[in-house]
């Protein structure tokens, strides 16, 4: 890098976590996550009472236990939510990654800790004029991707850059990749995670479920998502050879009474264990790095479902979390941008 390109920063962002497993903490995080028109586009007259007065009322409670079942080790004894211990890693291991261009990478939370706005600000002050943000979210639904631009948006109009820079330095430049569903070393990725099982699903007892983030189908009609699920599942079976009738595409962690993306993942999961199906492969390929969706509902929840209705072997398939092929493939993303700047830039500041 020259002494005339400003210094650049990579920004990672997921959505969010609790601070601690503790019914306070889960609140504070579920109002902020809740109340977002963007993840919830009921009318506020409508929806605010919901939240306020039942889910938050009643809701904390019962998801204790299911964060502390995943905790990486006790909070008291240092641990964290998987969602930010494997984000900091991976910032970790992409900034080595990307050692040679000199970019500083950091990890940040749409919802809860650590925002958005305290990492750019955070960069800012480290000398950082050149930001690429990436969203974790592979597909693109205004629900993920969208909120966190609008959420940098916020930060940015928050943050008093002016007060941040010195007089006469470059201006602040931020850009974002709104997705890369499709991206080639993605695919890949997750090929090499599912290439083991392979061999399994050629046995007509052997089904493999990727399963996606359902959003409501209102949500749906406004963006590429489903879409965009779509295509990274048949260039997944497409690169392995599979067996179109050896894998389905569902839709998991509805709520509510509103019409959602289907086919919904647990009742096709209690559906195959009923229907001769023994050996069930769960991947989720639209997970960056493994959460309460991913290490509770999936692995805990719905494996049950399927043991309980006949299923004899049940398989979850981490998700990419700090593995090298996930730090290979975003490392890739941004240096891809920083070659041909002008190519992804969602959000630009100067």
């Amino acid at each position: 890098m020259s002494q005339d390109t400003p210094k650049r920063g990579l920004l990672l962002v997921n959505l969010g976590t609790p601070d601690a497993p503790t019914e306070d903490a889960i609140r504070r995080y579920l109002k902020e996550f809740l109340s977002d028109p963007k993840v919830v586009t009921l009318p506020r007259w409508l929806w605010l009472p919901i939240l306020n007065g039942i889910i938050l009322r009643t809701r904390p409670s019962r998801l204790v236990e299911r964060y502390r079942d995943i905790w990486t080790a006790p909070a008291i004894e240092g641990g964290d939510s998987p969602i930010r211990y494997f984000g900091e890693q991976l910032a970790t291991k992409v900034e080595s990654a990307l050692e040679p261009l000199s970019v500083q990478v950091a990890s940040a939370m749409t919802y809860g800790k650590p925002t958005i706005s305290d990492v750019i600000g955070s960069l800012i002050s480290g000398g950082v004029r050149d930001v690429l943000a990436i969203p974790l979210f592979p597909q693109y639904t205004d629900a993920t991707t969208g909120a966190v631009k609008t959420a940098i948006d916020r930060s940015l109009s928050m943050l008093t850059i002016d007060a941040s820079l010195d007089a006469g330095t470059q201006p602040f430049e931020l850009s974002m990749v709104d997705g890369y569903h499709d991206h080639p070393d993605y695919v890949e990725a997750l090929c090499q995670q599912l290439e083991p099982y392979c061999e399994a699903l050629q046995n007509p007892g052997c089904k493999l479920l990727l399963s996606y983030h359902g959003i409501p189908v209102s949500q749906a009609r406004q963006d590429p998502y489903l879409e965009q699920c779509g295509t990274t599942s048949e260039l997944i079976a497409r690169t392995l050879e599979l067996d179109p009738n050896s894998w389905e595409m569902t839709f998991q962690s509805r709520f509510g009474p509103m019409r959602w993306l289907s086919p919904y993942t647990d009742e096709r999961i209690r559906a195959l264990g009923g229907e001769g199906v023994r050996h069930l492969i769960v991947a989720c390929p639209g997970f960056a790095v493994d959460c309460l969706e991913t290490l509770e509902e999936i692995n805990v929840e719905n494996r049950g479902y399927f043991l309980a209705a006949g299923g004899t072997q049940f398989t979850y398939v981490p998700a990419l979390n700090a593995d090298e092929s996930h730090v290979a493939m975003l490392a890739s993303i941004a240096e891809q941008h920083w070659s041909r700047p002008d190519a992804d830039a969602e959000v630009r500041v100067s």
